[in-house]
């Protein structure tokens, strides 16, 4: 092997033909190698790998066709290649993946298992690809010039079993894409000139397994759907297109394992969505329209593992969640943010394998978050940002693998924290932002893993942080911003990986900073802005690294700027 990947050769010599043994050659992203490869490469008898991509050459000799055991020619991103192929190049019968930006001639590599085209200059595909009878995988994504319809000679690719055709300017399918009988992922996403219609044909395509129409501009689904009984992905986000109620041949695909309506115009949810026996995730976010409840029978999705109503402003979907969610046993994700919700079940603590739990923003959410949340044993993330519920149970106490608490604008959250927070030892992210606190208890010194504290618009936050802070040996991010507190410990000196100190718009801040944060190396944003602190001190600032410190509007801060403030070389 032969690997000249990355460096600045500018041509390869003759004498190249003389490595007989040779079996791979890359000089991917050698910029500067330009003009043609020699014509001595054909010589190279052993060679199985040729790897060209990104570089300046502008042609390929016609002695590439001697390479009788090569397997893989990628010259992808090879922007200065013009030209033709040379037509030999159908001579190459080990040939199995090219990867390159043109494709006449392509017609005579039989053998041919992979063409991947992405990201090339190409305009169309040639009649004569019907010819590559071997052909498993055809590649064209992010081929923005490829416009039009697809050519009816697609239909001819008989082994074909990945067609992807995502991010290009194809305006249809041919019918013929029905012929493609070994066809098992078909993507089209985010062509946006897609205007026609689906092919009724696709429903003839026996073994199917993705389907992703994401970001398209048709309308509606075929009821040719139905027949795919292999269908495992069905991907139609943001596919504004299909409106109203999801059509009933849905509910026979009875193999569905990822099902995905974000972004679309459905307005309802009916109950044959939930006869999918081996659905795992069913994503139903920002779709503005949807009304009505979540169906009783979605307990029986059995093998469901993320149910997400994220990113949506689907006020209507509301009222409280049916008891039935707790027959969801494995479901890591549910996500309900931005709802209409009222409350949760307390079936739900019947969610043993539950990770991830999302209800912020539902600004109905008043009543209490049920006792049984406590008995979660995996639950890692919990949001009850901007929600109207009053206080955190004692319960959530026994959460020994939560990570992240977030319960920021919760204005039911209010004097004293609760000290069952101070058991949940794997906290990394606590963030009591816009919250009624009025005391940071010592029990919040008990986190070794605490990464993120975050008190910021906590207006009846008052008096002094906590000496104990300096225990949170894992801390990066503390931020008092707009509280009412007095006072920085000089324990905060022992926050060796803290990189950002965040208490700008603190009144009530007064004297100088604590001796020793100058010997914290990892800072890297320090802001005391609008706040009474009056000084700093010498011999601290030269050790200090931050890439920002702000300080504008320090009425007190009086004397001359230490000259140690020329060591922030950052």
């Amino acid at each position: 092997m032969l690997d000249f990947s990355r460096i600045d050769i500018s041509g390869l010599p003759a004498t190249i033909v003389h490595l007989s043994h040779l079996e791979e050659l890359r000089v991917q992203d050698c910029r500067d190698l330009t003009g043609e490869i020699p014509d001595a490469i054909g010589g190279l008898s052993c060679l199985r790998i040729l790897d060209l991509s990104r570089t300046g050459i502008s042609g390929l000799p016609a002695t590439i066709a001697h390479l009788s055991n090569l397997e893989e020619l990628r010259v992808q991103d090879c922007r200065d290649l013009m030209g033709e192929i040379p037509d030999a190049i159908g001579g190459l019968s080990c040939l199995r993946i090219l990867d390159f930006s043109r494709t006449d001639a392509i017609g005579g590599l039989s053998s041919l298992r992979i063409l991947d085209l992405s990201r090339t200059g190409i305009s169309g595909l040639p009649a004569t690809i019907a010819h590559l009878s071997h052909l498993e995988e055809l590649r064209v994504q992010d081929c923005r010039d490829l416009t039009g319809e697809i050519p009816d000679a697609i239909g001819g690719l008989s082994c074909l079993r990945i067609l992807d055709l995502s991010r290009t300017g194809i305006s249809g399918l041919p019918a013929t894409i029905a012929h493609l009988s070994h066809l098992e992922e078909l993507h089209i996403q985010d062509c946006r000139d897609f205007t026609g219609e689906i092919p009724y044909g696709i429903g003839e395509l026996p073994r199917l397994r993705i389907l992703d129409f994401s970001r398209i501009g048709i309308f509606g689904l075929p009821a040719t759907i139905a027949p795919l009984s292999h269908l495992e992905e069905l991907h139609i986000q943001d596919y504004m297109g299909l409106m109203g109620e999801i059509p009933n041949a849905i509910g026979q695909l009875s193999r569905l394992r990822i099902l995905d309506f974000s972004g679309t115009n459905i307005s309802d949810l009916p109950t044959m969505i939930t006869r999918h026996p081996h659905l795992v995730e069913l994503r139903v976010r920002d779709c503005l329209h949807l009304m009505g409840k979540i169906p009783n029978g979605i307990g029986g999705l059995s093998s469901l593992r993320i149910l997400e109503f994220s990113r949506t402003d689907c006020r209507h979907l509301t009222s409280e969640i049916p008891d039935a969610i707790g027959g969801l046993s494995r479901l890591r994700i549910l996500d309900l943010s931005r709802t209409g919700i009222s409350s949760l079940p307390g079936t739900i603590a019947h969610l043993s394998h539950l990770e991830e739990l999302r209800v912020q923003d539902c600004r109905d959410f008043t009543g209490e978050i049920p006792y049984g949340i406590g008995e979660l044993p995996r639950l890692r993330i919990l949001d009850f940002s901007r929600t109207g519920i009053f206080g955190l149970p004692a319960t959530i106490a026994p959460l020994s693998h939560l990570e992240e608490l977030h319960v920021q604008d919760y204005m039911g959250l209010m004097g004293e924290i609760p000290n069952a927070i101070g058991q949940l030892s794997r906290l990394r992210i606590l963030d009591f932002s816009g919250t009624n606190i009025s005391d940071l208890p010592t029990i919040i010194t008990r986190q070794p893993h605490l990464v993120e504290l975050r008190v910021r618009d906590c207006l009846h936050l008052m008096g002094k942080i906590p000496n104990g802070i300096g225990g949170l040996s894992s801390l990066r991010v503390l931020e008092f911003s707009r509280t009412g507190i007095s006072g920085l410990p000089a324990t905060i000196a022992h926050l060796s990986h803290l990189e950002e100190l965040r208490v700008q718009d603190c009144w009530e801040l007064r004297g100088e900073i604590p001796d020793g944060i100058g010997g914290l190396s990892c800072l890297r944003i320090l802001d005391f802005s609008r706040t009474g602190i009056s000084g700093l001190h010498r011999h601290d600032c030269s050790s200090l690294s931050p890439r920002r410190v702000t300080c504008p509007d320090w009425r007190d801060l009086t004397g001359d700027i230490p000259d140690a403030i020329g060591g922030l070389s950052r």
